[in-house]
């Protein structure tokens, strides 16, 4: 219902109402003021008979009352007029008339009680009052004196007058005033619905059109306006209103062209409600900005994987996915983070990169894109996969495959990959500064030429892992590597061919241990190999052999020569020769000269007879 119809139906309402009181109250009155009016006119009628019959007694002419009592009868609006006389009086005088007795049971109650009794009788159109009044004899001076004429005590019922009076006419004068009090109240609402539909629709459309405009605005539409012929209060209103509107709607599109030099969106930043859109980036910034301020702080770069690894897990749901790290110079990359039990990609993937379609056009791709769209995404069966490529300055570093378990997941996560894109453009950078860092830090721990680990590195090695081989009751082979007769190289062919021979030495050493062991470039041609967890000396012993007859292989081409070099190399066991690292390096390095002494290209494991101490502890 409109708010015109319910002010209509309210008024119309509240007037009825105010009608039927009017009415009320009036019918009361008017009924009142006749019956009261009636009563007045009743007493003052039997006060005058009383009074009448009393000189008619005393001056001897009672053969004249007839007369009298007719013209009282004929007075306006007194149907009947009764004079009953009491038993004294009829004791006394006798019944001068039949219809002077008492006649009714209200004539007798009157007689015995002495107390007047009304009774009114009344229908729609017709009303009447019946009084009875009683006479009591009485003596007062300046009143008529009963006592003088009857033969009654003070006090004594005499007789009493009853009168019947019309009050039909009173009533219908009553009806006639309520019905022009409904017409002109039917008037009066006609007049007032008038004065609504030429001054109080203005405001009604007004207030219906900001009613309108206001539920339109929390739907997300800000282009409404108010449109009103008002010039007073209400206009002004309607137009603070438009102009807020506006400010709004202006406001709104600033912000989303502010807003896509931050986060991407997925959907129309205009939708049904700007207001909570924008709650909504207000607070994805504030996430992302803690995300991004949390990484930033971490150690390493595989910290920043791990968050990312929760924020897919946690805040998005997301359980099987694998985070590619790329080396676009190498055309090589190696999974870092496998998160669930699936993976798309085929294992050729990681020897060339570009064999990644994602990775080769740097876009996002989706297995609904195309039938079979990325060849290599061979070992996820039939289940829908995304993958996401993260670049920095044009080159792809990180690709992310997403393996989703139905269509409706896969559907879900679309949903979301701007999001997902606003945190990793964020973790990219800082990943690459993380890598950049690590890197540095790599070069400064390494030799420049071989690319093996220098000293720097070995002391904060030792410092963490020969503390942990003794915790572990681990026992760690230390092998120290000179190159015979390097020094004659150099000079004979010069330093590119001696760096030549250390860079083949190096590789040499690196291919014949384990990942887990650590190749150490100690001196100029010294190098350093710790073997993990050997069982026992000839363990040991055998990598040492192995590494000499290998080094006895390497050839290395100096001009139209090929020259092939040998190794001297000490042994010495951790913690079994001494419990310091350090002065299991100097065992090692005495067992070296040793085989230096004997004469070069052998294995010469330290004893306790070859230690001569010098003073300096080790």
């Amino acid at each position: 219902m409109s708010i015109k119809r319910k002010i209509l139906l309210r008024i119309s309402l509240a007037m009825a109402i105010a009608t039927l009181l009017i009415i009320a109250i009036v019918a009361f009155h008017i009924r009142y003021s006749t019956i009261e009016a009636a009563k007045q006119k009743a007493t003052l009628v039997s006060e005058i008979t009383r009074d009448a019959l009393t000189a008619h007694m005393v001056n001897g002419i009672m053969d004249k009352r007839d007369l009298f009592l007719s013209n009282i009868a004929h007075l306006k609006g007194v149907q009947q007029l009764r004079i009953i006389r009491g038993e004294t009086v009829i004791k006394q005088f006798g019944k001068t008339r039949e219809n002077e007795g008492a006649q009714d049971q209200i004539d007798l109650d009157v007689l015995k009680s002495g107390k007047s009794v009304e009774v009114m009788s009344e229908n729609f159109m017709e009303a009447r009052l019946r009084t009875t009044i009683p006479y009591i004899a009485n003596a007062n001076i300046g009143s008529p004196n009963c006592i003088q004429c009857h033969n009654a005590k003070e006090g004594e019922v005499l007789g009493a007058i009853t009168m019947e009076f019309d009050l039909g006419e009173i009533k219908t004068t009553g009806i006639e005033t309520i019905l022009k009090i409904i017409f002109v109240s039917i008037v009066s609402l006609g007049v007032v619905i008038l004065m609504l539909n030429r001054f109080l629709n203005p405001y009604l459309d007004l207030f219906s059109q900001l009613a309108e405009k206001i539920k339109a605005a929390d739907n997300g539409d800000y282009s409404q306006r108010i449109e009103t012929s008002l010039k007073d209060e209400a206009g002004d209103a309607a137009k603070w209103f438009n102009d807020f509107m506006q400010k709004l709607e202006d406001t709104f599109k600033r912000i989303e062209q502010s807003i896509g030099m931050f986060v991407s969106r997925n959907r129309n930043f205009r939708k049904l409600d700007p207001l909570e859109e924008t709650r909504n980036v207000v607070e994805e910034l504030s996430e992302i900005y803690k995300f991004k301020r949390t990484i930033e702080n971490d150690a390493h770069k595989m910290d920043v994987y791990d968050r990312i690894t929760t924020l897919f897990s946690k805040k998005f749901g997301i359980e099987n996915f694998t985070i590619y790290e790329v080396d676009s110079e190498k055309n090589m990359r190696r999974a870092l983070v496998q998160h669930g039990e699936h993976n798309c990609c085929s294992l050729a993937t990681l020897d060339n990169s570009m064999l990644c379609r994602s990775n080769r056009i740097g876009k996002d791709v989706l297995s609904d894109d195309f039938d079979g769209v990325c060849p290599q995404a061979t070992m996820c069966g039939e289940k829908p996969y995304i993958c996401l490529p993260i670049s920095v300055g044009g080159r792809v570093t990180l690709v992310i495959n997403i393996v989703a378990e139905s269509e409706e997941e896969k559907n879900r996560i679309k949903t979301i990959l701007p999001r997902l894109h606003n945190y990793l453009g964020e973790a990219t950078s800082v990943i690459e500064s993380k890598k950049l860092m690590e890197m540095l830090r790599e070069s400064s721990l390494r030799d420049a030429m071989t690319g093996l680990y220098n000293r720097r590195f070995l002391e904060e090695y030792l410092t963490k892992a020969m503390p942990q081989a003794l915790r572990a009751n681990k026992k760690v082979g230390i092998l120290m590597i000179d190159m015979d007769h390097f020094k004659m190289v150099n000079d004979t062919y010069g330093h590119d061919i001696g760096d030549a021979i250390l860079k083949k030495l190096s590789k040499t050493i690196v291919d014949n241990i384990r990942e887990a062991d650590l190749a150490v470039r100690y001196g100029g041609e010294e190098f350093l190999v710790l073997i993990h967890d050997v069982n026992g000396e000839s363990d040991i012993l055998t990598v040492a052999e192995k590494l000499r007859s290998k080094v006895m292989e390497m050839k290395v081409k100096a001009g139209n020569e090929m020259l092939q070099k040998t190794v001297s190399i000490g042994v010495a066991m951790f913690p079994d020769d001494t419990d310091s690292v350090w002065k299991c390096i100097k065992f090692a390095d005495i067992a070296l000269y040793k085989a230096k002494e004997n004469g070069r290209n052998r294995v010469v494991r330290f004893t306790e007879d070859m230690w001569v101490d010098d003073g300096t502890g080790y």
